[in-house]
């Protein structure tokens, strides 16, 4: 069993990779906010969303788990 979540349920990173293409709409389109604003809500809204953190990415798995094979109960 993965000892965290999966990546893709992580806020932070969605929150980041949207921060990325908002990044790229700006370069696209022109409209400009200025960079030391882009820095300081970026920050404020990942400071906020590691408090409310509960559970680590797990970013592999065991070859047991991506066959589906289940571990033995420990209890």
């Amino acid at each position: 069993m993965l000892k965290g979540k999966a990546p893709w349920l992580s806020k932070t990173l969605w929150v980041n990779l949207l921060a990325i293409l908002a990044l790229f709409f700006q370069w696209i389109f022109g409209f400009d906010i200025p960079a030391s604003l882009q820095v300081t809500i970026l920050g404020a809204i990942n400071l906020w969303l590691r408090n409310l953190t509960t559970q680590p990415i797990a970013w592999t798995a065991t070859a047991d788990e991506i066959n589906g094979a289940t571990p033995p109960d420990d209890k």
